[in-house]
């Protein structure tokens, strides 16, 4: 890496020591210090650029990348505050806080900043789909299918954002539509479609498909044989099948799945398995 930056790094170098009280080109020595991820170098670059002039809020944005990319989210936030101080219409520094809280779980506050970011540029798609997924953690569903059908209106259409919308309309009891749109994201994202595939398992048992359902499922077993999350699904639609003991054989597989961690105790997916599993032993 730094190899490849070499000839680049001694140019910009040089022009830094022949206009040493330039502060573009301490940022643009800043800006190549972080593409080689030589971050500290980066981070000294950005504050000298500040030393010599304080409102250069190209160099005080990137100090909050800097930060950002050392995961010191808080610093990284104070940073971008303190450029949308200098460049209030800087929409790039309000959807990086809103990401920067979203990453520290503090949805509430990254929702606000990025519905901020939406008023400076109401053409992102990324900042709709931003707010769906605030909306999703905060348990507001109707509205985070809301966030993501403006994110789809404004032309975003990944298999990240099909995933997610489906989430949301599952957990507003639309499973038509979230089946829908899990096929999408397996469509527009194979690797990852035994996720895909388990959920609309999930989804057409909660529509009474049963058959179907258990098709999807096996499926993913037949191809994922490590998802436990699968045998679990297998479980809910023997269980609706009236199936008792081949339920019981499905979360018992589950768990054996999960067991192999140290801290199964702890796993969600564990103690769910491992509760409808006693609660079909004591059906016997």
């Amino acid at each position: 890496m730094k190899k490849y930056y070499a000839a680049e790094l001694a140019k910009v170098k040089s022009m830094v020591e022949a206009d040493a009280m330039n502060p573009v080109l301490h940022k643009d020595l800043g800006n190549l210090f972080y593409r080689m991820d030589s971050l500290s170098l980066a981070e000294d670059s950005y504050r000298t650029a500040l030393r010599i002039k304080p409102d250069f809020f190209e160099a005080q944005y990137n100090l909050g990348n800097v930060y950002f990319k050392n995961k010191k989210h808080w610093k990284a936030i104070v940073a971008w505050m303190e450029a949308l101080i200098i460049n209030p219409k800087l929409e790039s520094a309000r959807f990086n806080i809103g990401f920067a809280y979203y990453n520290l779980e503090e949805f509430e506050d990254a929702l606000m900043e990025f519905i901020r970011a939406s008023e400076l540029n109401p053409e992102s798609a990324d900042t709709y789909f931003y707010q769906g997924m605030c909306h999703y953690e905060l348990e507001q569903f109707v509205r985070a299918c809301d966030c993501y059908s403006k994110a789809m209106e404004l032309g975003a259409d990944g298999d990240e954002l099909h995933y997610n919308y489906g989430n949301a309309l599952y957990s507003s009891e639309q499973y038509a539509e979230a089946l829908k749109h899990y096929r999408k994201a397996l469509e527009l994202n194979p690797e990852e479609a035994h996720v895909a595939r388990n959920n609309m398992a999930d989804c057409l048992l909660q529509l009474g498909l049963h058959k179907e359902a258990m098709q999807e499922a096996s499926q993913v077993v037949s191809e994922k044989p490590e998802y436990a999350q699968a045998y679990c699904t297998l479980g809910e639609i023997h269980v609706a099948l009236g199936q008792r003991q081949e339920a019981l054989n499905q979360f018992e597989a589950a768990m054996r799945l999960t067991k192999k961690s140290s801290r199964s105790k702890e796993n969600p997916l564990y103690v769910y398995a491992s509760e409808v599993a006693k609660s079909l032993q004591k059906q016997a």
